[in-house]
């Protein structure tokens, strides 16, 4: 009986093919396990989050990678160039003083040349000699004596470095280097009242030396011939060492270096004794010498 009222539900009577007709025989099927449901939109800010984030990291990774190569490259190139300098100088080249970087008397120095490899004073970092002309316009090289310098005149809120090249010739040789200089600004809309740190620089050469003396000299219009409160300081743009500067005082710092025989003296590209100016500071240079005391 069972079999036979099966059967007829399928083959059907009129009652039977009434409901069937009422809903699909068959249901849908389900979607296959295999294909992927479309992404939300959650899933796809993550996924491209993702993506970008690697992407940036790859590229990251690259340019660290060339820079650290161009930077050997161009420190090997610089050391090649210098090494070979030294070798075939002659009585000329023997002499020591700065060389005459940015001057156009010199463009064609075989030691100027040498000295650009590299591009060393490229970056906010590095300030340059320069003076604009009166209509402003334009600028021109200005060494000292009384060299305006300083991020102070673009109202700059960095610190920055004013160096000048030391020759070849002065390998092997101990040498004077001595600045004298005054605070004209010292930036006290931002720097507030002091204390305030500028002047020559220290590196962190392992042959540079680790202090200077600095003496004040007046605070007239011109720097006296009298030296006076002479202190050992340890200058650097936190003002560690406690050699701290006045506005309007002129001062003069003075360090010996004594210059490494090997050619060059330093791997890492030229000697550059550098003046620091300090955050929307200004600095008249009077004076920046280099001077063979041996």
């Amino acid at each position: 009986v069972t079999r036979a009222r099966i059967k007829r539900n399928e083959t059907g009577s009129g009652a039977t093919q009434t409901r069937a007709s009422r809903r699909p025989r068959t249901r849908p099927s389900a979607p296959p396990r295999h294909k992927a449901r479309p992404p939300t939109k959650r899933k796809m800010k993550s996924t491209a989050l993702a993506v970008a984030l690697a992407v940036a990291l790859a590229v990251a990774t690259v340019s660290t990678c060339l820079a650290e190569k161009e930077e050997s490259y161009f420190e090997a190139a610089y050391r090649f160039e210098a090494t070979h300098f030294c070798e075939t100088m002659t009585t000329n080249n023997k002499q020591c003083g700065w060389v005459g970087m940015d001057d156009p008397r010199y463009e064609n120095d075989r030691e100027v040349k040498i000295n650009q490899i590299g591009c060393p004073m490229c970056g906010t970092e590095w300030g340059g000699w320069y003076e604009a002309n009166e209509a402003g316009t334009g600028v021109s090289l200005r060494y000292p004596p009384n060299a305006i310098i300083g991020p102070g005149i673009r109202g700059a809120g960095y610190s920055q470095y004013f160096p000048r090249f030391l020759s070849l010739g002065c390998r092997g040789k101990k040498v004077e280097v001595q600045a004298v200089y005054k605070l004209i600004d010292a930036g006290e809309e931002q720097n507030g009242s002091g204390p305030y740190y500028a002047g020559l620089s220290l590196t962190d050469t392992p042959w540079y030396p680790k202090n200077l003396t600095r003496c004040s000299i007046g605070t007239g219009q011109e720097p006296s011939n009298t030296a006076a409160d002479c202190r050992e300081c340890q200058q650097s743009a936190s003002g560690e060492g406690g050699c701290p500067i006045e506005k309007d005082t002129w001062y003069m710092d003075t360090v010996i270096l004594d210059m490494p025989e090997q050619c060059p003296p330093s791997q890492d590209g030229p000697v550059m004794p550098s003046i620091l100016v300090n955050a929307y500071q200004t600095l008249n240079v009077s004076a920046f010498t280099a001077t063979p005391i041996t």
